[in-house]
């Protein structure tokens, strides 16, 4: 099944992948296919929530997955499979 609009569960789980190793801001808005707006809407909120956080590495800001965001990026990946939901990256 293909929906013509992503929900909030795929841009989240967009970004917690590709934040696994770090990343900033702008490859983590590509990456989510939104633009940087949106993109810091979600960093903010999943800042507050514990599941990302915000490094500085070599005068780089990066965000990071913590591990709340590993196992709720788990959770993601299984509600993914089981749906059969076919991303739009």
């Amino acid at each position: 099944m293909e929906f013509k609009r992503r929900g909030m569960i795929e841009i989240v789980y967009l970004i917690l992948e590709c934040c696994t190793n770090g990343a900033p801001k702008t490859r983590i808005a590509y990456n989510a296919h939104i633009n940087f707006k949106t993109c810091m809407k979600y960093l903010d909120m999943l800042v507050e929530r514990g599941v990302l956080e915000e490094v500085q590495v070599d005068n780089k800001r990066l965000y990071r997955i913590t591990p709340k965001g590993e196992q709720l990026l788990n959770y993601l990946r299984h509600v993914i499979k089981l749906l059969s939901i076919k991303l739009s990256t």
